[in-house]
Order: C-alpha cells, then sequence, then structure tokens
C-alpha cells in the first residue's frame, strides 16, 4: 500500500504491519528506507528525517566533507566494510575514539597527515595498555580509512606501513582443585554462576556471559549452543549439566529475561571489557596469580575443563566436541595429563617380562556370554588370568 506524499517527501510504503519510505535523493538514485514502525503519524515523521539525513551526507561526500566525529558513522553506513557483531562494533566505536581523542580537534578525514597518525601511535604506546589492545586500536584506524577511501577518494591511508608490536603470547593455565574451591568462595549472585558455567562446560568468557535459557535443557539436563567463536560454521555442542552446575540452574526461575545472566549479559553487550576486568578481580581476590605454566583469566576455566576431563577418563574425541574444537591438536593443547592418570595408563608397562594381558569389565562381561558346555573351561582359566 502507498501513501503519496509533497514532492521531495517521498512515498510512504506499508509492507506488513510496518512502514518504509521510497524516494529518489538528489543524485537521482532511487532510495527505500525501513522506518520500522505501525504508525502513520510517526512513519511520516521518520521519514522526513529520514530523507533530509540522507541528503545531508550525500552532499557532504559529495566534497568528501567528512569529519574525524562524523567518520564512524561513515563507516556503519559504509557496505564496503567487513560485517560484525554488535558486540565488536561497539569495541570498534571505542577504538576510533581514542584516536579522535588524541587528536583533540575535528578535522576532515583528508587532513589527517602521516606524522599525525605517528605520533598517535608513539603517544598510544605510553599508556597501560596491552601490545595486543594497542595493534587492535591501529589496526581499527587502519580499516576505517580503507573501507572509506573508494566512496570519500581517500588517496592516502594515513595508518598504512605502520607494523604490528611484537608481543609474546603467554597461554592460559589450568587450575587446581583448591584454586577452583577459592574462586567459589570469591563469587556470588550471576558471577558465582558464571563461573560454574566456566568450571563444568569449559564455555568461553562471550558464550557463558550471553547464555541464552533456550539453549538449555532442563529435561535432558544437558547445553546445547552454537559457540559465538565458531559461529560462521554452524556447530553445535552439547554438553551435560552436571553437579553444582546442575543445582544452581535448577534451582533459577526463568524470569523475563532471554539471558540466564541478565545483568551480565547487559554489561557484556555494553562493554565486554567489563565482565573481563570483574572476572580478573576474581582471580585477585582469590590470590590466584600467574607462573611459569601461565597467565589466569576466566579462560583459565576452559582449560581447566579439558584438564578434568582427560584425568577423569573421557576419550580425547569426546573432549573435542564438547569443548567445540574442529582440530584435536587444539584440544591436546589445550588439557594436560596428570601423574596419576599417566601411572595408571602405564600399570601394565614392564621391560623384560611377559606383558599380563587386563581385560575391561565389558570384555569380561562378553566373554561370560560366550561361554558354552564345550568351553567353558577354557574361557573361565582366560578370564581368571585378568585377576
Amino acid at each position: 500500500m502507498k501513501h503519496s506524499r509533497k514532492k521531495g517527501e517521498g512515498t510512504l510504503v506499508k509492507r506488513g504491519r510496518n512502514y518504509s519510505v521510497r524516494f529518489i535523493d538528489d543524485s537521482g538514485k532511487i532510495i527505500v528506507k525501513a522506518l520500522k514502525t505501525t504508525n502513520k503519524l510517526e512513519a511520516d515523521t521518520k521519514a522526513k528525517l529520514e530523507i533530509a539525513d540522507h541528503n545531508k551526507k550525500l552532499e557532504r561526500r559529495s566534497d568528501n566533507k567528512i569529519k574525524l566525529s562524523e567518520a564512524f558513522q561513515e563507516y556503519l553506513d559504509c557496505s564496503n566494510r567487513p560485517k560484525s557483531s554488535d558486540v565488536t562494533l561497539k569495541e570498534y566505536k571505542r577504538y576510533w575514539g581514542k584516536f579522535v581523542d588524541y587528536v583533540a580537534e575535528d578535522i576532515y578525514l583528508h587532513d589527517v597527515s602521516v606524522k599525525r597518525v605517528d605520533l598517535f601511535w608513539s603517544d598510544l604506546q605510553t599508556k597501560t595498555l596491552a601490545p595486543q589492545t594497542q595493534n587492535k586500536i591501529k589496526n581499527f584506524c587502519h580499516l576505517l580509512y580503507k573501507s572509506l577511501a573508494r566512496s570519500l577518494s581517500l588517496n592516502i591511508n594515513p595508518f598504512e606501513g605502520i607494523k604490528n608490536l611484537a608481543f609474546e603470547s603467554v597461554p592460559y593455565r589450568e587450575l587446581s582443585d583448591d584454586e577452583l574451591e577459592s574462586l567459589k568462595k570469591e563469587c556470588t549472585g550471576e558471577t558465582k554462576t558464571l563461573f560454574l558455567i566456566g568450571m563444568y562446560t569449559g564455555l568461553r568468557l562471550k558464550d557463558a556471559s550471553l547464555l541464552k535459557w533456550e539453549s538449555i535443557d532442563l529435561s535432558n539436563s544437558s547445553i546445547k549452543l552454537i559457540p559465538h567463536k565458531t559461529k560462521k560454521h554452524k556447530t553445535f555442542i552439547e554438553v551435560p549439566l552436571l553437579g553444582e552446575l546442575k543445582t544452581e540452574l535448577f534451582s533459577k526461575s526463568i524470569g523475563e529475561s532471554e539471558y540466564i545472566l541478565p545483568s551480565i549479559a547487559s554489561s557484556y553487550l555494553l562493554q565486554r571489557s567489563t565482565i573481563s576486568r570483574r572476572s580478573s578481580r576474581i582471580f585477585i581476590d582469590a590470590k590466584i596469580e600467574s607462573n611459569d605454566d601461565g597467565k589466569v583469566g576466566f579462560h583459565s576455566l576452559r582449560h581447566s575443563f579439558a584438564t578434568i576431563c582427560i584425568n577423569s577418563g573421557v576419550p580425547m574425541d569426546i573432549i573435542q566436541e564438547l569443548i567445540g574444537h574442529s582440530n584435536i591438536k587444539m584440544t591436546r593443547h589445550y588439557s594436560r595429563i596428570g601423574l596419576e592418570t599417566k601411572a595408571d595408563a602405564m600399570k601394565n608397562f614392564s621391560i623384560g617380562e611377559k606383558t599380563k594381558i587386563l581385560y575391561s569389565p565389558s570384555e569380561v562381561l562378553e566373554m561370560v556370554s560366550q561361554m558354552t558346555s564345550e568351553n567353558w573351561q577354557a574361557k573361565q582359566k582366560e578370564i581368571l588370568s585378568n585377576v
């Protein structure tokens, strides 16, 4: 259904229940914008604002007059940019803000010189930021210029040629039973549930923070979801609900929020570093520190989960499925076989002696089921040799 309007104000189009506006912009191109409203009066107001905003942007682009304060919105509107999640875009906005704050004047993108960028890069390295974070800030600024280069005729990318800072990647270490217990004692409320999810499922911080009730099957006592990191592969992982986590989730009442941890999910979506810092604080309060085996953090719970699984006799291929690794080599990297498990596996090891073959309980039962009146003595002798 179309609703005619004055010349230059476009045409309101109703698709289903919601309105859109169709108009021809100042360059002669036909544009359709969704107004996301079912109310005609509200749609009329939104349409005028959309058209005015679009033409204003078009005017700026024709003169390539995009200021630093406008550049991030221009990036969001750019069809040439890579697809990113809302959480990632919020991080990108923060990274660009670092550069805008440093420049301290709202100049045009074209006027940013290589020298100014070099000074910014040098200044950034004086801050208390991890090298990885500094690289991310610089790399996004480069990406913004690269994405807008064609539409704004940007001939020079002032962030081009800056090398990433070198840093030594320190792995996370697994935690001892005592350390895991110490963490539980330091946690309360949603934070305790968050840590229990990490301990009993091995989920990454993002997946644990944004875990939804739809992923929980209380009737089958399991969690089933597609991890965010491997979302493009659309591969589900399914983890049994066990121990304290099962008790914790069964005792929770499902509220209005789709998230199991509404407050944590909200904070994570607003700025994920908030939850990362909060979890790091728990480790500090529990007096759990990095050592020669590696650093500590929420991701240590994932390493601990894999290690506990392997030392509990869970086969490696099953651990791989539980954690959601596509490569079993990565699973081996995450897990560490304990001395007791190694000793148990090597209990039949001997040198210079005839190795005694031991049967598992299931093999013994199989042999018993094969007994007949003719072979029972031989089978009995074979089974007793297992004792």
